[in-house]
């Protein structure tokens, strides 16, 4: 079993892994103070996260070695 990247390679490989308007849509909610950090470590970062005049929603990103999971509540 390989070992999981950490979720900083997953961030610097983030264009190729999501769609340009989620980018941009990513930068407005962070640019607004919109992501609340909960928890992090090397392969795991839980976050709420509300984008401007939108709901509040709870993000969790995983890296494992079947590669980056994630889930939103």
């Amino acid at each position: 079993m390989s070992k999981p990247k950490s979720l900083t390679d997953y961030v610097n490989s983030l264009h190729s892994l999501a769609t340009p308007s989620n980018i941009r849509l990513g930068e407005d909610i962070a640019g607004s103070g919109g992501v609340e950090l909960i928890e992090s470590d090397q392969s795991h970062i839980t976050a709420r996260v509300k984008p401007p005049g939108g709901v509040r929603r709870r993000v969790e990103l995983h890296s494992t070695a079947e590669g980056l999971k994630w889930g939103c509540t």
